[in-house]
């Protein structure tokens, strides 16, 4: 018996064009050198994310914002701190390509004309493919997950191609393949498998095939692994990884912080309406639910943390974390502290009384951070 998983509807993946303004400054900025390798620009960097955000949503068919419960939170934040380093290591191969073409044309007006060519096809061409494999990633991540969930009725997986004659070879020996969930085969051969790739993966309780072992077949660059495990929609092994590591480390610290500025932004308009007014945490040592208000937002998603996007997106979930998500460090002088570990992560909560007359009025959350060192 087969069980396919299939996408969800009401997303808009229309091709966007970047806009011709951004792409200007941005020309302007690469020649002038204020825009480099290792010194991103801003405006270029949400263009690429925000595309790629919106169709990895698509894919998963919800907002990352939306999600269920930690463990979902949990594979949303891989997949955006995937697509956000991603974004901004094709800004870096662009500006590479664009100061090359410099050297070879010093002229202004000659160089621009050809580099505008060169960012027409980063900014059409390569980055509606990379759309497209977003889409079908993300679908994959979903599925899996699925997958997992289900494990205990239909153990086992099937490999399936589209069926038609634009099939490739290489992906038509796959064809009508079942393994294990656990298999090793999945950690290589899980699609998308490629460019363009519309093979999918169906779950089943049919017995395993002993084909697959001998597949001589190696994914391309960028596709290799399994996208449900890593949360990687684009793999380290992609072309737009094999830069310097002392310009990845510039590259990745600049997309944080691209990233936490979008998130605490968006997180704050959505507490509004959305946290605020629902939010109450009962937790063990505290003596009365918690609360939480607009200003205790500010603070929350203002202050330091090693990835203080995830921090921000955290509220997202608070709601629905217990006890059993976060263990009870101490309390004193009406503070009282909590450590999630989640995602190579630590976030500590703090959370105090405020009194007014002697009297507790209400529990305030005053900080997430990674240290542990606020409260008295």
């Amino acid at each position: 018996m087969g069980v396919p998983v299939t996408l969800a509807d009401g997303f808009d993946i229309r091709f966007r064009r970047v806009a011709a303004a951004i792409e200007q400054a941005f020309l302007d900025g690469v020649f002038a050198q204020s825009i480099l390798p290792n010194r991103i620009d801003r405006d270029m960097w949400q263009e690429h994310y925000s595309r790629l955000l919106n169709h990895a949503e698509a894919g998963w068919g919800k907002r990352f914002s939306e999600a269920t419960d930690l463990k979902e939170w949990e594979r949303f934040q891989r997949i955006e701190q995937n697509l956000r380093e991603f974004a901004a290591l094709k800004q870096h191969r662009i500006i590479e390509e664009l100061r090359q073409l410099k050297l070879a044309t010093p002229n202004r007006a000659d160089w621009e004309l050809a580099a505008r060519k060169l960012l027409k096809r980063h900014n059409e061409r390569y980055l509606r493919a990379e759309l497209q494999a977003t889409t079908a990633s993300a679908q994959a991540a979903e599925s899996w997950a699925v997958f997992e969930s289900r494990a205990y009725l239909y153990p086992n997986l099937r490999y399936e191609t589209a069926g038609d004659e634009r099939v490739r070879e290489i992906h038509r020996v796959l064809d009508g393949i079942v393994k294990p969930i656990n298999d090793p085969f999945w950690d290589v051969y899980y699609p998308p498998n490629g460019w363009g790739c519309r093979c999918k993966v169906v779950q089943t309780d049919e017995e395993a095939s002993s084909t697959g072992e001998g597949v001589d077949f190696d994914p391309p660059k960028g596709f290799r692994g399994n996208v449900g495990k890593t949360g990687k929609l684009f793999g380290e092994d992609h072309p737009y990884y094999n830069v310097s590591t002392l310009d990845r480390e510039a590259i990745q610290n600049q997309a944080k912080e691209f990233h936490a500025d979008v998130t605490r932004d968006q997180v704050r308009l959505w507490a509004v309406d959305d946290l605020v007014p629902s939010f109450s945490l009962q937790l063990p040592e505290l003596p009365q639910p918690s609360t939480i208000t607009t200003a205790e937002v500010q603070a929350i998603t203002a202050g330091p943390h090693a990835d203080a996007s995830s921090r921000n997106e955290l509220l997202y979930v608070i709601n629905r974390l217990s006890g059993q998500d976060l263990a009870f460090q101490d309390g004193a002088d009406g503070w009282y502290r909590y450590l999630l570990k989640v995602f190579e992560q630590q976030y500590y909560l703090h959370f105090h009384e405020v009194q007014e007359a002697d009297a507790i009025v209400r529990i305030g959350l005053a900080a997430i951070d990674d240290k542990g060192t606020r409260g008295p």
